[in-house]
């Protein structure tokens, strides 16, 4: 009787095609990695190149596991110019996101910024056509002091606030002032990445040293937070400041006698959790379960809780079991870095905002990226804000 080999010849296939997918998908992933990361290695680091990166090494994994039974496969297709193929494809994919590979490209992720020239940004004037729903705007100029001090810049703006009506104080002599003795201040500050790419820490410490400077002696408590998405960091080695080895957590240490405390939201990101007044004590992020069409946003805020135990919620203000919530002791400063993004041109004071939401990603919207990058363009962080 013949001998009926098709089924055995249609599962020897199957490895054979499922290999050559793999390896195609490796090559795809090398080649996304390369056009996007372009000439800014920093852009590594986001969630696409590392989608990628990490497709690339569990590809290159499944192929070494799968090693020892190519000699089967030997056995059973002829020839095996294919799987050559295969094997180049994998080896050159791993290749690139390698060390060595990185650096025969030119990627180099370590940049010495130290013979980069300081440019001044000079900001002219500018008087609104409209005074309604316009905000006033007080500028400093020129104002960075020996070493990068500038706790005299500081100074004159709030100054130049106070003549035009508007008082950093809070006190018997000013009570329509912004800031009370016993305040909880959050500075929010854009940690996720170094160099420029963060908020200049000699300006943190600056307005820090302001606060506590309250007429009436400050005995609130002051919290440095933000939400890089994942790659958010309080403490830099290579950080926004004249001394560049002055991070978020060393700024923060050098006020002891003060509650001076920072806080990275990346770490609660994937808590979706409810408010205080709802029985809910667990840190994490409030979402909303309405999607807002106009801004195609999901309005998310964190809570959490300090060093000293305070219940702190971004949007309701501090828990007390007892009273409830005081949203009016909770004073919020935005402290953004002007720099350039990849997707809308520059980061100021609203794109610096994305570092308050939680960083949801909806599928729908993207695989990999937050939704909420996609929702700036539409207003998103105005959202958030109202």
């Amino acid at each position: 009787m013949p001998r009926d080999d098709t089924s055995h010849s249609c599962d020897s296939k199957k490895p054979k095609k499922r290999l050559w997918i793999f390896g195609l998908v490796a090559a795809a992933s090398a080649i996304w990695l390369l056009l996007r990361t372009g000439n800014k290695p920093s852009r590594i680091t986001y969630p696409c190149q590392q989608a990628a990166m990490t497709n690339i090494e569990i590809i290159k994994l499944a192929f070494l596991t799968a090693l020892p039974s190519l000699a089967v496969i030997r056995s059973t297709l002829s020839p095996l110019k294919s799987v050559g193929v295969l094997a180049l494809l994998l080896v050159g994919s791993a290749f690139i996101t390698s060390d060595s590979g990185m650096q025969a490209l030119r990627f180099t992720l370590a940049q010495d910024y130290s013979a980069y020239d300081r440019v001044p940004l000079q900001l002219l004037e500018n008087v609104a056509q409209t005074s309604e729903h316009t905000s006033d705007i007080f500028l400093a100029q020129g104002v960075t002091g020996v070493n990068g001090n500038v706790t005299l810049g500081i100074a004159a703006l709030f100054e130049l606030m106070a003549i035009e009506g508007l008082h950093f104080y809070n006190t018997t002599a000013e009570p329509s002032g912004l800031i009370e003795r016993d305040d909880v201040v959050l500075l929010k500050v854009n940690s996720q990445w170094s160099y420029r790419g963060g908020t200049n820490t000699d300006l943190v410490k600056a307005v820090i040293e302001a606060i506590i400077a309250h007429p009436d002696g400050f005995t609130g408590e002051i919290i440095i937070a933000d939400n890089g998405q994942g790659i958010g960091n309080l403490n830099w080695g290579d950080a926004n400041a004249f001394n560049n080895s002055q991070a978020i957590e060393d700024v923060a240490q050098q006020f002891p006698d003060h509650d001076v405390s920072t806080i990275l939201w990346d770490n609660y990101r994937y808590n979706t959790v409810d408010e205080y007044d709802l029985g809910d004590f667990s840190e994490g992020y409030v979402r909303s379960s309405t999607w807002d069409a106009n801004t195609e946003i999901y309005p998310s805020y964190p809570k959490f809780v300090t060093d000293t135990g305070l219940y702190v919620s971004f949007k309701n203000g501090i828990w007390d079991n007892t009273t409830g919530f005081d949203s009016d002791r909770l004073k919020i400063i935005n402290m953004p870095v002007l720099k350039s993004h990849f997707r809308y041109g520059v980061t100021g004071c609203i794109k610096h905002y994305m570092g308050v939401p939680q960083g949801y990603v909806v599928p729908s919207v993207d695989p990999s990226i937050p939704h909420e990058h996609f929702s700036i363009a539409l207003g998103g962080m105005g959202t958030l804000m109202a």
